[in-house]
């Protein structure tokens, strides 16, 4: 009865739009190890940083602010930090405020001690099962063209390639694939 009543009150108060985009903690095995994936917070992101560093040669493609203000965007953006025995060992995020129904894979990053097991995977997965949560319609993302690894994997969950964005990662001047995963079946098809 009591959450009935705070559900109704929040309606009342805040409209749809203005709700906080919810995720329960929760622990998942991928490869016989157990992770525990929650929502990150802002004392989380040095770790954030720390793993930027580890998985793109040192350099730190966000900065401590731009995570804080993508964190601070509870209404519209979810990012997960997962962690193992206390350790942080990768993070994904997504915002949900797209034009046309469409979420958008923010990041996804994994220590290399624990990538190749399904942890990316996985994260992607919980952020996919949230678009869906949201209503969403589709999900892209940008992926350096020469990252056969990632590519792969985002092709295992069913993203297509869309277009390709010349020096879209202007430091590297490299070129980046937009993908895309339709959430929503196309009208016809059975």
């Amino acid at each position: 009865m009591l959450k009935k009543f705070k559900r109704l009150v929040t309606k009342v108060l805040y409209s749809e739009s203005e709700q906080v985009v919810e995720f329960n903690s929760r622990t998942d095995e991928v490869e016989g190890i157990h992770y525990l994936i929650c929502r990150a917070i802002v004392p989380d992101i040095p770790e954030m940083l720390a793993i930027e560093k580890s998985v793109y040669e040192g350099n730190t493609p966000w900065d401590f602010e731009t995570f804080k203000a993508e964190l601070s965007k509870r209404k519209t953006t979810l990012y997960l930090v997962a962690r193992y025995e206390d350790e942080l060992v990768g993070f994904a995020g997504v915002d949900f405020k797209r034009a046309n129904g469409e979420a958008h894979i923010t990041n996804v990053a994994v220590v290399p001690k624990h990538q190749n097991r399904g942890l990316g995977s996985k994260l992607l997965r919980v952020l996919i099962e949230s678009a869906r949560k949201q209503e969403c319609q589709n999900i892209v993302l940008e992926v350096k063209a020469s990252n056969d690894n990632a590519q792969k994997v985002y092709q295992d969950l069913g993203f297509k390639i869309l277009n390709r964005k010349k020096n879209y990662y202007t430091e590297e001047q490299e070129d980046a694939l937009t993908m895309r995963l339709d959430l929503v079946p196309a009208m016809g098809r059975g």
